[in-house]
This record gives C-alpha cells, sequence and structure tokens, in this order.
C-alpha cells in the first residue's frame, strides 16, 4: 500500500512514518494536512483543516453550528426591554440607553459568549467597526438609577472575561437620551452647554478624553440645535428619537460609568427644566444645581470633590 499523502510504499499503512510527523487528520473531515495548517478550536478541543474552521469567529464550523455568534450585526435593532416599561411612565419620561464599546485580549467571541450566557437579552452585543477586537455592549432604555444598577453588574463581569476598555485609544461610552423628554430650546440649551468653550476644561475632565475625531467639542448656540452637524460632535442629533452624547472615554469602571450617566441625567435635567438661557455659559451654576441634588447624582459628586471641581 502506498502512502496517501506522499505515494511511497508504507506498508499497509495510510501513511508512511515521515509524513505521520508532519501531517495528521482533521477531526472533522478527516483530510489529512500539514501541521503547520491545521487550527485548534479553543471552545472544543478540536484540530481542525483550514475548510473546518473560521478564523474570523475563532471557531470550528461545528462550533459555530452549535454556538452560535452572540454579536449581533452593527445594524441590529434587536434592543432590550425598557426598565422602567415605558407603559408605566410618562411618555416624557427621561430614559437612557448607553453603549459600551471594549476591546478583548483574546477571542472576542469567547468574551461574548460568556456575557450572553450571563446577562441573555438584558444586553445587546454588537459588533462596531471602529474596533480591533471588540463590540460593543448595549443596554435598553433604562432609568437613572436602572442604568446605574445594570452597569454595576455588567463592567466587572466584562473585565473578569477578559473585556478592556480604558487603555484603548479607540473606545468610547456613548450615552442616548430620550429625545421626547426635551423641548427644543431644552435641546438647545444642552447642546450650547455641552460645547460651550468656557467649561471646556471641566467637560474633558469629565469626559475622561478629548476626541475631535469621534465627539468634536465646538462651540454652540442655542439655536444651531436645528442644524445637523453630522455624528461625530459631542450632541449628536441625527437620531430621531434620542440624543446622543459621544464625549465619553470608554471605561469598565464601575465608579467612572456611574459618573457619565450621573453627568448626562443631571445636565438633561438642568438643561430643560433650570437653566436659563443667560446660563449656558456659565459652571458655577450647575454646579450648585447637582451640589443641591447630591443624593441623585451621588457618584458625580465624588468625582467632582476628588478632582477639586
Amino acid at each position: 500500500m502506498r502512502c496517501r499523502i506522499c505515494g511511497v510504499d508504507c506498508n499497509e499503512l495510510r501513511v508512511c512514518t515521515t509524513c505521520a510527523q508532519d501531517y495528521r487528520d482533521c477531526d472533522l473531515c478527516n483530510v489529512s494536512i500539514h501541521l503547520d495548517d491545521m487550527y485548534h478550536c479553543s471552545t472544543c478541543d478540536r484540530t481542525v483543516c483550514p475548510d473546518c474552521y473560521d478564523s474570523g469567529q475563532d471557531y470550528c464550523t461545528t462550533c459555530i453550528y452549535e454556538n452560535p455568534n452572540p454579536i449581533q450585526e452593527y445594524s441590529s435593532r434587536n434592543y432590550p426591554d425598557s426598565n422602567p416599561p415605558e407603559s408605566t411612565v410618562n411618555p416624557q419620561y427621561l430614559y437612557s440607553g448607553q453603549e459600551g464599546e471594549i476591546e478583548c485580549e483574546g477571542s472576542k467571541r469567547e468574551v461574548a459568549t460568556a456575557l450572553h450566557r450571563e446577562f441573555g437579552t438584558r444586553v445587546l452585543l454588537k459588533s462596531d467597526g471602529s474596533l480591533y477586537n471588540g463590540f460593543e455592549i448595549v443596554t435598553g432604555k433604562l432609568g437613572h438609577q436602572e442604568s446605574k444598577s445594570l452597569w454595576s453588574e455588567v463592567a466587572p463581569f466584562t473585565v473578569n472575561s477578559g473585556g478592556k476598555s480604558w487603555k484603548h485609544k479607540n473606545t468610547g461610552f456613548h450615552v442616548h437620551l430620550s429625545r421626547a423628554y426635551f423641548s427644543k430650546l431644552g435641546l438647545g440649551k444642552l447642546l450650547a452647554f455641552i460645547n460651550s468653550p468656557c467649561h471646556r476644561q471641566q467637560i474633558v475632565t469629565i469626559a475622561g478624553r478629548k476626541s475631535p475625531d469621534y465627539a468634536l467639542l465646538e462651540s454652540k448656540q442655542v439655536k444651531d440645535v436645528n442644524r445637523d452637524w453630522g455624528k461625530y460632535v459631542a450632541v449628536n442629533l441625527q437620531h430621531r428619537k434620542s440624543v446622543e452624547l459621544r464625549i465619553f472615554k470608554g471605561t469598565l469602571s464601575v465608579n467612572r460609568i456611574n459618573t457619565y450617566i450621573d453627568f448626562t441625567f443631571a445636565a438633561a435635567h438642568y438643561a430643560q427644566q433650570e437653566m436659563s438661557m443667560l446660563k449656558v455659559n456659565t459652571w458655577k451654576d450647575f454646579m450648585v444645581y447637582v451640589r443641591d441634588n447630591r443624593k441623585a447624582y451621588r457618584d458625580l459628586v465624588n468625582f467632582l470633590d476628588y478632582n477639586n471641581m
């Protein structure tokens, strides 16, 4: 009998001793492949040929079939349920949805699978072209305290599963606010306040970054709410049902995330309910409002005190 790889006489063996040292059969299709061309599936521990392996997902074809990828396409709209339910609150209730971008040290699919098994439909995992080896963790529409409660579970679990964010320059933490909460004037004041050059350094300190490529901060007036400034700006107005604050640096620190969420809700309430047109460029009055309501914005107040703001 001849060796089925090199063709030499191998004394009734399927593979000669020389080829046996450098080749092995794929565990799925039994095709003999050189060891240098084999792949190892860390999920099932199989050694497989290139045809039985998806290098983009780091899984063999059997595992892909048995364990569908929990990372959905960027266009997915399979958002988690609202909390509190929309039927129980006023139509003008201020909801927030967050998008936390992460990178992964190892297989992003393994990190995503761990998150999906732990949190199920409480979060949506989506691909993002700005990330190298990561994905977005997206919430549904949540109230203020509901947002902080969910991230107090999700963030540390993600870290323990191999996710990272803060040290990667390309990650952000985007916060959406329900547009129905704002009047046109209130939204214009929020736009002008976030972008005001008079307290640019304070905004950057809270946000954790300057990011002109992803979240450009530039002076705005209240009337500019009627213009389309594009997507990659500090306050993105392009969404029909939400307003997106893109200023925040990506992080998996619970304290930092809570600070982001507190600041966003505080700025929204202040712009809609408290701020006069004359105070869009005044940081001091916003600080008075926040500290007068320190029970609601505890994490933000702690951050401000720590940074002498």
